[in-house]
């Protein structure tokens, strides 16, 4: 860009040689990119990326003949992993839902990366009196559970409570599933209850905070 454009005139503050400079700057323009197209295997048909970290890119008709599988496609020696996001990634390229990705290098870290990026469709909304009309599903979290109550348009519970629990022990996968099993089990009593809103409670840990780092105010 324009920053590594300047730079040039001003190898020696920047401490990079000509030599340096030179590798950043085409390093700039080595790149594939591709949108991803819902539908399409694994949310995108140039560059693929498996649920398992496997990389295949579509090559060109003029670069064909470098296919190492088939439909010509180039499959990369290396898997990829996304430290950030993966289970919202995984859980697209699992029912094929549109994912761009990016390949480019860093030339200081002298490695090449992979970058994934996808849109939420806009949320639609309706008027809070059109939601409350048939009443609401009052939801309060705990610490292995959700507890949940039908009102009405009121405020008057109906019906028993219920109890969606989830087990929050053991590693970050196994607890995203177990709170995404509780909430799904919730949307579908809730569904079943013909509710259009679900009422959760605002926990406000401020005054935690600060007994926590300030002690208690007397």
């Amino acid at each position: 860009g324009r920053r590594l454009l300047a730079t040039r005139h001003h190898l020696d503050a920047a401490r990079l040689t000509e030599a340096g400079w030179r590798e950043r700057w085409e390093a700039g323009r080595w790149f594939l990119q591709a949108d991803g197209e819902s539908g399409k295997r694994h949310g995108n048909e140039t560059i693929r990326v498996a649920p398992d970290g496997e990389v295949s890119i579509k090559l060109p008709a003029p670069l064909a003949g470098y296919a190492n599988a088939k439909h010509g496609r180039y499959v990369l020696a290396a898997r990829v992993s996304f430290p950030h996001r993966a289970t919202e990634w995984a859980d697209r390229v699992e029912v094929n839902r549109a994912v761009a990705y990016r390949i480019h290098r860093d030339t200081v870290r002298g490695r090449w990366y992979l970058t994934a990026a996808w849109t939420f469709p806009v949320t639609r909304t309706i008027p809070l009196a059109a939601a409350l009309a048939e009443g609401v599903i009052g939801v309060d979290t705990n610490a292995d559970h959700l507890a949940a109550w039908r009102l009405d348009t009121h405020g008057n519970p109906i019906g028993s409570p219920r109890r969606f629990f989830y087990d929050l022990s053991g590693t970050a996968d196994h607890r995203d599933a177990q709170v995404r099993h509780a909430l799904t089990r919730l949307l579908n009593w809730a569904r079943s209850c013909g509710v259009k809103a679900i009422a959760v409670e605002d926990l406000d840990f401020t005054a935690e905070k600060t007994r926590e780092k300030h002690g208690r105010r007397k």
